[in-house]
C-alpha cells in the first residue's frame, strides 16, 4: 500500500459527531460541540449555540439517498470575535450558501435562516472539497470542518488565503482534501485506516508488530 493508497483510504470514512468534537480538542481547539440540523428546532437565539469556551458549532446536515439511507454532510458555523463586518461565519467545504445546502438536502429552511436573521454571516464561497469520483466517496467534510476549526480565528476568506491557498501553491500538497486528511489522518477515535496502512508496510518488509 503506497502513501496515496492510505490518503485515499482516509477520504473515503466518514466520521461521526464524537470523532470531530475528539479530533478538535487534539489540535488545540477544544472550544467546539456537534449538533444534527433538525435540532435547531429546539434552539431559540444563535446565542444558545455558542456558550462560553464554545467558538465553533459543527452540523450534521443529512439527506435521504436513493435506497432510502440517510447521507450526512458536515458544516459549521464559527463564531467571529474582533473580525470587522461579520459575526458569524458559514463554512461549507464544497463552497455551498445556506441555501444551497438546504435545497440539496431538503433540511427544513427555516430551522438556520431564523437563527440567523438580523446577524452578520459570513458564507464560504469558495469549493475545498471533490465531489465523488468514479474510485471511491469523498468523504472529507468532517476533516475540513475540523481543520477550519483550529483557525476559528480567521475570517473564511482569510483562512483559503493564509492557510489552504500557500500550501496548494508549494505543489506538494495536491488538493485542500489531501492536505486535511494529512493534517488529521493521525486523530480520529478510529484510527483502523492508519493501523492497516503500517501493519501491511510491515508484513511487506517481513516484518511484524
Amino acid at each position: 500500500m503506497v502513501l496515496t493508497d492510505f490518503i485515499e483510504s482516509l477520504e473515503s470514512i466518514p466520521l461521526d459527531g464524537n470523532d470531530l468534537i475528539v479530533m478538535s480538542a487534539k489540535l488545540g481547539n477544544p472550544g467546539c460541540n456537534w449538533m444534527l440540523y433538525n435540532n435547531l428546532a429546539k434552539v431559540k437565539n444563535i446565542e444558545e449555540l455558542f456558550p462560553i469556551n464554545i467558538n465553533t458549532m459543527y452540523i450534521l446536515l443529512q439527506i435521504q439517498s436513493q435506497n432510502g439511507e440517510s447521507i450526512g454532510h458536515w458544516v459549521s458555523l464559527i463564531k467571529y470575535d474582533n473580525v470587522s463586518g461579520f459575526d458569524y461565519g458559514h463554512y461549507d467545504s464544497y463552497g455551498f450558501t445556506i441555501d444551497q445546502e438546504i435545497a440539496i438536502t431538503h433540511e427544513n429552511p427555516t430551522l438556520l435562516t431564523n437563527l440567523l436573521t438580523g446577524v452578520r454571516i459570513e458564507e464560504s464561497r469558495v469549493q475545498h472539497q471533490a465531489f465523488k469520483n468514479k474510485k471511491n466517496d469523498i468523504n472529507t467534510c468532517g476533516r475540513h470542518t475540523v481543520t477550519r476549526s483550529i483557525f476559528y480565528y480567521l475570517t473564511n476568506a482569510q483562512y483559503n488565503k493564509m492557510i489552504i491557498q500557500p500550501a496548494l501553491n508549494d505543489r506538494n500538497v495536491k488538493n485542500p482534501d489531501v492536505l486535511v486528511s494529512i493534517l488529521t489522518g493521525f486523530l480520529p477515535p478510529n484510527d483502523e485506516p492508519v493501523r492497516q496502512f503500517f501493519m501491511n508496510r510491515a508484513q511487506s518488509k517481513g516484518t511484524s508488530f
